[in-house]
């Protein structure tokens, strides 16, 4: 998405990006380290094309790979390790990042449809993720309550 995001953010004036990369990219193409340079190009073309714009990272989520697959979920835990890092070394007060908490009771089982694609309620908890941030560090929307939407 690094190279595509400058673009949709100039065409759809951006002011705020809920941002969750990583784990197509670590479970096929790169390692964390890897991941986390292509976190850092994606941060910088967003800036390029609008230099206010605030941007909310969340960390790769529960998923069945990272449950069966000790080296993979090694990757995982490295990835969101280095994601924490490097939204603190990105932090500018022109254009904030913030790291958002993993959603709340968070189930593979329970909230996706195939163990990491979110179902219905893996959306709403994610979504609860990515408002609590925002509201809790811009004062931007509401605390978020599943199904009051």
């Amino acid at each position: 998405m690094a190279p595509l995001i400058g673009e949709a953010v100039r065409r759809h004036r951006a002011d705020v990006l809920l941002v969750s990369l990583g784990l197509i990219d670590l479970g096929f193409y790169t390692n964390a380290e890897q991941t986390t340079e292509n976190v850092r190009a994606f941060v910088t073309g967003a800036r390029e094309a609008r230099p206010g714009v605030r941007m909310v990272l969340l960390p790769v989520i529960p998923n069945v790979r990272a449950q069966a697959d000790e080296d993979f979920a090694a990757q995982v835990d490295r990835f969101n390790e280095l994601l924490a890092k490097t939204v603190a070394d990105l932090a500018e007060p022109r254009s904030p990042l913030l790291l958002a908490s993993p959603p709340e009771a968070y189930d593979i089982d329970a909230d996706t449809y195939d163990g990491t694609h979110p179902n219905a309620s893996g959306e709403h908890r994610i979504a609860q993720a990515f408002a609590a941030a925002m509201w809790e560090a811009w004062g931007i929307g509401r605390a978020y309550a599943a199904g009051t939407g």
